[in-house]
């Protein structure tokens, strides 16, 4: 608890900084993003791929470096049946998460006045909820039920992205790109339900979405 207390106040410090700082800014927007999670690794071999949101906030520090503050969530319940022993075992996966997001740009005018190429770096504090329903399996012919299983934790995130910022009216930019998230988390191993430890959550994201500068 001391350290989770611990992570979730340096976060805050760090995001009332950058707030604070907002009115010496040149210009500030609001973001939404439609994303396409694919889980990579041994997360893959429990979840199948599943579609995400994420909302914030955009403030510009210092051509050609900005900042997000971004809020998301993520939800895995649908397995993944080809690589499962028991393909009706139910299992759930959530996370919500708080973070921030430095955005660099390398070319100092946009390719043909609107294509803006970035790269970004950022860390967030998560907290997740993992679940394993109650199941009944047979053993040496003998029924054994395996009570509902729960961890739930705050934890660190870290990710990398790429992508490009379309200037298209004015104020109304649209952004698309790659992220790659790690998450330094551990899904327990049950050796009678025959899952294999998760180490680490990594996800591969695609996105698309706007932000609106004012």
């Amino acid at each position: 608890m001391q350290k989770m207390t611990k992570s979730i106040s340096v976060l805050a410090l760090v995001f009332m900084l950058i707030c604070g700082s907002l009115s010496a800014q040149q210009r500030w927007g609001i973001s939404a993003s439609y994303n396409r999670v694919m889980p990579q690794g041994g997360l893959a071999e429990r979840f199948l791929p599943l579609n995400s949101y994420r909302v914030g906030t955009i403030l510009e520090i210092d051509d050609p470096l900005t900042v997000a503050i971004n809020f998301e969530n993520y939800h895995f319940k649908e397995i993944n049946t080809s690589e499962m022993v028991y393909d009706d075992l139910k299992l759930d996966l959530q996370l919500w998460g708080l973070g921030s997001v430095f955005r660099y740009y390398p070319v100092a005018q946009p390719l043909w006045n609107f294509i803006d190429p970035y790269l970004a770096a950022g860390v967030g504090i998560y907290y997740w909820k993992h679940q394993i329903g109650e199941y009944t399996v047979l053993v040496d012919q003998t029924d054994l039920t395996i009570g509902r299983l729960v961890r739930e934790e705050f934890t660190w995130a870290f990710e990398a992205q790429s992508g490009v910022d379309f200037q298209i009216f004015g104020r109304l930019h649209l952004d698309a790109g790659l992220i790659y998230k790690l998450i330094p988390i551990s899904l327990w191993p049950t050796s009678r339900l025959h899952l294999e430890d998760v180490n680490g959550l990594h996800l591969l994201q695609a996105k698309v979405g706007c932000t609106y500068v004012f």
